[in-house]
């Protein structure tokens, strides 16, 4: 009895690792993961805390052979959604500069789900980075019409239209933007700019 209820539980790695994470002990708490995984090396919920473990300690090269694992595995229950480990794998590509796979990624995860602002977020700024401004203004655009309207992505909006030559699309979005963040000298700036293609010379001295 004292062994089934007491001590098999405080032996057992897993939870040896969850306490461990608890009490902040990270290398405690990897060391007990990876003895799981030894053990049982296609436990996707172990490979997932470890990967998120690893992560938020940097170490960005061992997670990201975390997450492909979890992806190879390809089982999902409540605690391990494939969204997020998709999600979080495109994050640490961002974080390791790999801005193809990224975007895969986000790209990806909005062919099953096309309103994840998140993804919509990151492929849009990526495609703003990449000088694709038509198509970096549609994923702008959802996430506009989804209600999505904090002074980033106005702002990137408003770049994306101004870079694809468009007349009065990149005024009405600086103009939103400005109304989130008035004293953005990059966002007056850019305003002045978009003014000034439209020839409103005086109105653009005023930014």
């Amino acid at each position: 009895f004292l062994y089934i209820y007491v001590l098999a539980p405080r032996l057992n790695p897993l939870n040896r690792a969850d306490s461990f994470l608890k009490q902040n002990m990270i290398d405690e708490a990897i060391l007990e993961y990876k003895k799981v995984l030894d053990d049982n090396p296609n436990d996707f919920v172990v490979h997932w805390k470890l990967a998120n473990v690893l992560f938020d300690r940097d170490e960005v090269d061992q997670a990201v052979l975390h997450l492909e694992e979890v992806l190879r595995i390809d089982k999902f229950n409540y605690e391990v959604e494939k969204v997020a480990v998709e999600r979080k794998l495109a994050e640490v590509y961002l974080r390791r500069g790999e801005i193809q796979k990224a975007f895969q990624n986000y790209y990806d995860i909005l062919k099953q789900y096309p309103g994840d602002t998140e993804s919509l977020y990151q492929a849009a700024f990526i495609l703003l980075g990449q000088e694709h401004f038509e198509l970096a203004l549609r994923y702008f655009e959802r996430l506009i019409s989804m209600g999505e309207k904090d002074q980033e992505i106005l702002f990137g909006a408003g770049i994306a239209s101004y870079q694809a030559m468009k007349l009065n699309e990149p005024v009405e979005y600086f103009r939103d933007a400005l109304a989130l963040e008035t004293r953005s000298d990059i966002t007056n700036l850019a305003m002045a700019f978009a003014l000034r293609r439209k020839r409103d010379f005086k109105i653009a001295l005023n930014y």
